[in-house]
């Protein structure tokens, strides 16, 4: 298998990489390659184990002993860790080997912590997923990817026959995809259980022309600064309690209506997750909680609901029913939702099915519901795609509602050309051809989207357009992009757009600009977006957009728009 050595350690016949399976245990030895890869020399198959384990150097500037990091992975000691060869003091620069409990990427739960003499790194664990790349075998491990090297040995200790699978574990299942706008810092230990995490965030955003008619005095500047503070107490071993809250100031110079500022606290993220509820392997989560999908194609807002994740064999499900009950639009606190989201397991291939329904009691009532089914990750090599396809089907008033919307789209980082990436998609939304009817056929989004993810860059963005945003409703976009990475943290985004309604209207669903359509042609106009990010200092996130919107047919007003945005973020 891809040039993997074998040796045998017992009485057996020749051992195949192709035998190990899901449920093995193993201790897998090598060099991280990455945060999340281990570049393995060695394997070996073994009995289970009650406790994970990593071996690796703690780094240098590791300054809190209790809540550090080992290969990439968030460590927690308590009073319930041993530690032998080595003490708090002595840790950072030290060479440890951890015995203990994986709970998620956040939390490896230390029980022992060793001193170890140099060699390789280690991880060892229950092979939770297997999978055959062009880069070799690579085996799932707690939250690494164990990728064989071509030089890589593999033992079983024992018969492999007699060896028992490992059950698989329960996590403690963060309930949201996360990307780097909710992602926090390492965070302050207030005491033994309780954490404090936040965000230091300043943007400042320019807008030109917006109205397309340089002859009116329109232009915005908008200058912010926030913090989100987020406290996390481990109430028990399978309880947590999270509570957070935002504040943000903002001075506004508007050519219109002349300068002004506020300032504004919202809570944010405040729930109650109870993990393995009564060793049933389920999760359950209440209170306000952020739903966030890979894409944000579908949802990313913060709801208060009742939540429940659920992990059986291959499949991950997800319901909920939630709402809005302050901080929110009219529309949604005024809504009230029911979600259900299956998936595989598969992070690098994920498939997944839902159905999301909202009640909206306002003057107008609504009642729609999206199914759909999506395709996100590495189907072909050198490859991340996506696809999306959704049925919108309901009611609005008195008017039945039925239409449907898709999006796909590729980005390729061939190694010839490497660090470029190039994208392409397309994505479109059904109009309402015959508005007399008494029937609408244009779809809408669910209105809890953000339209907000990545390429192959290290900083996510508006994928629709930066200045636009609109929402996908009654309309083609097509999208094409060439990116590059600056080393492993820093990247640059050239992204085109091109905008037709699939029926002519007057109506350009979300958009930001502050003109509309002349209901008598199709083409909306074209946007470029130059996006940079930057990752390179620790704790430190930086981006920088340019973006031109250049009118089509479609509007009267034809000058074109510009939009200017510096985002500096730091965790803490």
């Amino acid at each position: 298998m891809l040039g993997v050595a074998v040796l045998i350690a017992g009485a057996l016949g020749p051992l195949s990489a192709e035998d190990i399976r899901v449920g093995h245990w193993i201790e897998a030895r090598g060099d991280l390659a990455d945060a999340d890869v281990l570049l393995a020399v060695k394997v070996e198959i073994m009995a289970p184990e009650k406790q994970e384990i990593l071996i690796g150097t703690v780094p240098e500037d590791t300054e809190d002993a209790a809540r550090f990091w080992l290969l990439g992975q968030e460590v927690h000691t308590s009073a319930k860790t041993e530690w032998d060869g080595v003490t708090p003091g002595s840790l950072p620069g030290s060479r440890v080997k951890i015995e203990g409990y994986y709970r998620g990427p956040r939390n490896f739960s230390a029980r022992e912590v060793k001193a170890r003499n140099p060699g390789r790194d280690r991880v060892g664990g229950r092979v939770d997923e297997i999978r055959r790349t062009e880069r070799g075998l690579e085996l799932t491990v707690m939250r690494y990817t164990v990728l064989l090297a071509p030089e890589c040995v593999v033992e079983v200790d024992g018969d492999l026959a007699s060896l028992p699978l490992a059950p698989e574990r329960v996590r403690h299942r963060d309930p949201s995809s996360r990307d780097e706008d909710d992602v926090f810092g390492e965070g302050i230990r207030l005491t033994d259980r309780l954490f404090l995490t936040g965000q230091l965030e300043a943007r400042s955003t320019g807008e030109e022309d917006f109205d397309l008619d340089q002859a009116d005095a329109a232009d915005r500047r908008d200058d912010q600064a926030s913090i989100r503070a987020r406290f996390s107490w481990l109430a028990g071993d399978d309880l947590t309690v999270v509570g957070s809250f935002r504040s943000r100031g903002l001075f506004r110079h508007d050519e219109e209506d002349g300068d002004s500022d506020t300032g504004t606290t919202v809570l944010g993220e405040t729930f109650v997750q109870w993990s393995d509820v009564l060793g049933s392997g389920a999760d359950l989560i209440a209170g306000r909680q952020d739903f966030d999908d890979r894409r944000e194609w579908l949802y990313d807002q913060n709801l208060d609901a009742v939540r429940g994740l659920v992990s059986t064999g291959s499949v991950d499900l997800e319901l909920s029913v939630s709402t809005t009950l302050s901080d929110g639009s009219e529309r949604d606190e005024n809504s009230t939702n029911w979600i259900g989201y299956v998936s595989n397991k598969d992070s690098k291939r994920h498939l997944a099915g839902y159905a999301i329904h909202r009640d909206i009691d306002l003057a107008t009532s609504e009642s729609l519901t999206h199914v759909g089914v999506r395709a996100l990750g590495e189907w072909w090599p050198d490859h991340r795609s996506w696809g999306e396809l959704s049925h919108l089907r309901g009611s609005r008033g008195t008017t039945d509602v039925e239409g449907w919307a898709y999006d796909v789209g590729t980005t390729w980082s061939p190694g010839a050309v490497d660090p470029f990436y190039f994208t392409a998609g397309y994505a479109l939304a059904t109009g309402d051809d015959d508005p007399a009817a008494g029937r609408d056929t244009g779809f809408r989004q669910t209105g809890l989207q953000d339209n907000n993810s990545r390429f192959g860059g290290v900083t996510s963005f508006r994928y629709y357009g930066e200045l636009l945003q609109p929402e996908l409703a009654n309309l083609g976009i097509l999208t094409l992009g060439v990116g590059v990475k600056l080393g492993r943290r820093t990247s640059i985004d050239l992204v085109y757009h091109d905008y037709r309604q699939d029926v002519i209207g007057t109506k350009f669903h979300g958009a930001d600009i502050d003109a509309s359509p002349n209901g008598s042609h199709a083409h909306l106009g074209r946007e470029i977006d130059l996006i940079f990010g930057s990752r390179h200092w620790k704790n430190w996130d930086f981006e920088v957009v340019f973006a031109h919107f250049d009118p089509g047919d479609a509007f009267d007003e034809d000058d074109d728009a510009f939009l200017t945005k510096f985002q500096a973020r730091y965790r803490f």
